[in-house]
């Protein structure tokens, strides 16, 4: 069996595919892809020009500021999926202006909320929020589910994140990926995951898995009470980035370890000798492995096809579902284990997936 080393990287529209020359028996599957990454769940218009002096700040309405905020928030982690010192203090000083234009306003304490969420001083503004805004306020919900996650109050997380679905929240491409995660990932496995849009669905969909968002690596006490719950016999230690508790996890862990593909491209590249894709995660594990028989048992079910022709194109995150290509790439390029009617399944699959995902990919 031919082995490729499948590199995917983002251009702008476009996915790129390349093959190395094989190396080995086995199928080894390395990716390295980036669909469009949209921050949160809550789709904003984008505000009005941002040149403008605070007396003409103290005339603009709450809304304003908001959209201010999540524009430029959107804006900062779109490309790496991290907000750096220099981005966080930007954010910081439009909070404090709107503090001086806004006080007391839903708007403003949201923002307090999504500045302080990892820390406690964010259940405080929470609560000023909800006097405001209301305990089932769309913006509320996740940063409620967050909080509790953080507090180690796992119903009401669950009842906050349930209320979010209800509302209509959660679109069927997110549904649908997590859904395909958690059948992936088993009960067992730790699921690593970006951020909110990745991360809800997944509490969502399976409320006892193990999941680390690298969005809340900042509070160290609740990373190190995830990781304990997952498997107690690891020696914890503390992490001061993604990259350590990527690398930890590669080095120690006992139990199978899945990353999300939405994940940050600077550590896709960093791991992608130790990533094996299937489906929307990567098999995360020093030693090569050939997932052959499980990316064939994913892919070439009938329910994977009739679950993406459930999912519209106008569905605000298709583009996710570019993050199963890279497993049906590697398929593709398995040799001898697929037979000529199988490999034109799979050729018709990628076909699809780039359809509905928007995300055109070169792969032969």
């Amino acid at each position: 069996m031919k082995l490729f080393c499948i590199f995917f990287l983002l251009i702008p529209g476009l996915l790129a595919a390349q093959s190395a020359q094989p190396t080995s028996k086995k199928t080894r599957q390395n990716s390295i892809v980036q669909p469009v990454r949209v921050e949160g769940d809550n789709k904003v218009p984008q505000s009005e020009d941002v040149n403008f002096s605070l007396a003409e700040a103290s005339q603009k309405q709450p809304g304003f500021w908001l959209n201010d905020y999540t524009n430029r928030r959107n804006a900062f982690t779109s490309s790496d999926g991290f907000l750096n010192e220099a981005e966080v203090k930007q954010l910081n000083q439009l909070v404090s202006e709107a503090e001086q234009a806004i006080p007391a306003s839903f708007e403003l304490y949201y923002m307090q909320v999504r500045q302080h969420r990892n820390k406690a001083a964010g259940a405080t503004f929470l609560e000023q929020a909800a006097l405001k805004g209301g305990l089932t306020h769309p913006l509320l919900l996740p940063e409620i589910a967050w909080i509790a996650e953080r507090n180690n109050d796992k119903a009401a997380r669950n009842k906050a994140i349930q209320a979010y679905d209800v509302a209509g929240q959660i679109s069927l491409a997110q549904a649908t990926i997590a859904s395909m995660s958690t059948n992936i990932a088993g009960s067992r496995a730790l699921l690593v995951t970006n951020g909110e849009f990745d991360t809800y669905p997944l509490w969502s969909t399976a409320s006892n898995a193990h999941v680390i968002s690298l969005a809340m690596l900042e509070d160290k006490e609740w990373l190190k009470r995830t990781l304990r719950a997952w498997d107690p016999s690891l020696n914890v230690n503390k992490f001061n980035n993604a990259n350590e508790l990527l690398r930890f996890l590669t080095e120690n862990a006992r139990l199978p370890v899945y990353v999300s593909l939405s994940l940050r491209p600077d550590l896709l590249k960093a791991f992608a000798n130790s990533l094996f894709p299937i489906g929307p995660l990567a098999k995360l594990q020093k030693e090569q492995v050939d997932l052959t028989s499980q990316l064939k048992g994913f892919y070439l079910k009938p329910a994977f096809e009739q679950e993406l022709l459930k999912i519209s194109k106008a569905d605000g995150y298709a583009s996710v579902l570019a993050n199963l290509l890279p497993g049906l790439v590697a398929l593709y390029h398995s040799g001898n284990a697929l037979s000529a009617q199988e490999k034109a399944k799979v050729k018709a699959l990628i076909a699809l997936v780039s359809s509905i995902s928007g995300k055109k990919i070169a792969y032969e």
